[in-house]
């Protein structure tokens, strides 16, 4: 809860708790008068048979505020929500932005995404609930206790013993329940990550011919959500009945003791029904406490769940050195494991300013993950990345990234123009941002749209082909003029004239670049500076196009594959 009051703190905030308390004061008294009024109805027009004027203004004005104090305080209680929530995402956001890539590679998109959507909305509807129910039932017990005491001793004593008994046998059935919330919301990120597996991979389902066993996991998620959902089911399922039956004694109380009040000539009928109304009221503060019990479990369930994300330790690889120029990168005996897998083991290489350097090999030669250590994604598990000299974990990563373009495999795109997605909120000029595309040869296809640059590429970039994707990624990377650039297997989707421009475009535009390649075509690295070939997780041999073709035995069968592909 320390969260929630971090928030409810906040200046904005308090002004509306203050309106918002106000309001729910009056809206409490406005609920309490009703008894009050309707006793006076009644025995006035039974005494007199005829309306009093007075009575009548007084239930005029009372019905005017009575439908404005509740609509006011709803209005405000709705806008303290709306924030709290609103505060809640901005906060997860900002921490899971925060982290390094280390911790967002190990996180369950699935979980993080329920969490930000279900457990937020949830958490903030139930605040709004929780403080407005606790003072509602404080101001109605009261108010409620004092009335019927006043009226008649007789009648309320028996009712402020049994009542509260079975009030509280609802909030322990209720307590019950609290423990099975945090299971269910565990299934739920399992049904959402299933959901999700299948909409990324739906044409690998289909492919595979693979719907029935899909259908079936997501069958099995379903139905192990529904036995947690059913044992709430069951503990609520006691709950309705036992407060219709809390509702039933309070009346049976009234009827049976306030009618003989009535005979003893000590209650009037007005007061009786006012009573009974009282009575509804006394057991009104009871149903809510127990109804909150029940919701209070769901909501720890949830606020845990974001208190571990914004609690969280932020993990912040780098130190505090800034890097005007990257002179030099060298890895010295560089090891990386991953859930106990070895990736890489023992890397030594070197790349100098302006230098070509080609990464080819098998897929899971670790490829990928190279680059990876190169940006700082990771960090080395044995062995020294070193910046300039300077071990990496020292370099100040903010500085250092900036001076880097990285063009991931994936090709993800923003929804948005060609133009947005270079640009990628960096307020960069028109002419880097056209420079860039023309290297890339974005221009080639963009023009023949009258839209040009500001064409919509749709959702990720769904109305572009692979290699249009492939050329507005490589653009967004070359807009902001970076001294290396860095392309993981980014160019597979080129056909060869295409790719052959764009390597004659970034010598002739961008001369001084520092360019790292990993690519499964030899046509795209062999007029690199230095090779590197890679096979399980370790630099096979090193080397020129032509050097590696004479010394290694890799290469040679890589170039020979790709050449018989070629001719077939």
């Amino acid at each position: 809860m320390k969260l929630i009051l971090n928030i409810l703190k906040q200046p904005k905030l308090l002004l509306l708790q203050a309106f918002a308390f106000v309001f729910l004061i009056l809206n409490s008294l406005i609920s309490i008068l009703i008894p009050v009024i309707t006793s006076r109805w009644i025995d006035d027009y039974f005494a007199n048979e005829t309306i009093n004027e007075t009575l009548l203004i007084i239930s005029i004005v009372y019905l005017v505020f009575g439908f404005t104090i509740p609509f006011v305080f709803t209005l405000i209680n709705s806008v303290i929500n709306e924030r709290i929530g609103l505060a809640l995402k901005d906060m997860l956001m900002q921490k899971i932005l925060a982290q390094d890539y280390s911790f967002l590679a190990k996180t369950s998109i699935s979980k993080v995404f329920t969490i930000i959507t279900s457990d937020v909305n949830f958490v903030k509807d139930i605040v709004g609930r929780l403080i407005t129910s606790i003072i509602t039932a404080l101001l109605l017990l009261v108010g409620s206790v004092y009335l019927m005491n006043q009226q008649s001793p007789a009648v309320a004593i028996p009712i402020f013993i049994i009542i509260p008994a079975i009030a509280l046998i609802v909030v322990v059935i209720l307590r019950s329940a609290m423990k099975l919330f945090k299971q269910i919301q565990e299934k739920r990120d399992g049904i959402n990550k299933v959901i999700d597996e299948n909409i990324k991979g739906s044409m690998l389902v289909r492919v595979f011919v693979s719907e029935a066993e899909e259908e079936q996991k997501f069958s099995h998620a379903n139905a192990d959500l529904e036995l947690k959902s059913v044992a709430v089911a069951k503990i609520f399922a006691w709950i309705f009945p036992l407060l219709n039956t809390t509702m039933f004694v309070g009346q049976l109380i009234v009827l049976m003791v306030g009618g003989q009040e009535i005979m003893n000539g000590n209650l009037s009928l007005g007061e009786l029904s006012a009573f009974n109304a009282l009575v509804m009221m006394f057991t009104a503060p009871f149903i809510i406490i127990g109804f909150i019990s029940g919701l209070l479990g769901q909501a720890f369930a949830s606020l845990g769940r974001i208190n571990e994300v914004i609690y969280s330790p932020i993990i912040k690889a780098g130190g505090k050195t800034a890097i005007a120029k990257i002179d030099n990168i060298s890895f010295v005996d560089v090891s990386f494991f991953t859930n106990k897998t070895k990736i890489l083991s023992a890397i030594n290489l070197e790349i100098n300013a302006s230098e070509k350097i080609g990464i080819i090999g098998i897929t899971g030669s670790g490829k990928s993950t190279l680059l990876q250590l190169i940006i700082h994604f990771f960090k080395p598990t044995k062995g020294k990345v070193l910046i300039n000299g300077i071990d990496s974990k020292e370099i100040n990563l903010n500085t250092y990234r900036t001076k880097i373009g990285y063009v991931p495999q994936d090709n993800f795109l923003f929804s948005g123009s060609i133009f947005d997605n270079i640009n990628f909120d960096r307020k960069l000029s028109k002419e880097q941002i056209q420079l860039a595309a023309d290297t890339a040869e974005v221009t080639e296809f963009s023009n023949k749209d009258k839209r040009g640059l500001m064409l919509d590429v749709g959702e990720k970039g769904s109305k572009l082909s692979g290699g249009q994707k492939q050329r507005v990624t490589l653009a967004r990377a070359l807009a902001e003029s970076p001294q290396i650039l860095i392309l993981d297997d980014s160019t597979s989707k080129l056909d060869s004239e295409t790719e052959s421009k764009i390597w004659n475009n970034l010598a002739k535009n961008y001369p001084d670049l520092t360019l790292i390649v990993v690519a499964q075509k030899i046509s795209s690295i062999k007029n690199c500076n230095r090779i590197y070939v890679m096979e399980n997780g370790k630099i096979a041999s090193s080397g020129t196009h032509q050097q590696l073709l004479e010394n290694s035995f890799i290469y040679q069968e890589i170039e020979l594959s790709q050449n018989n592909y070629q001719a077939a």
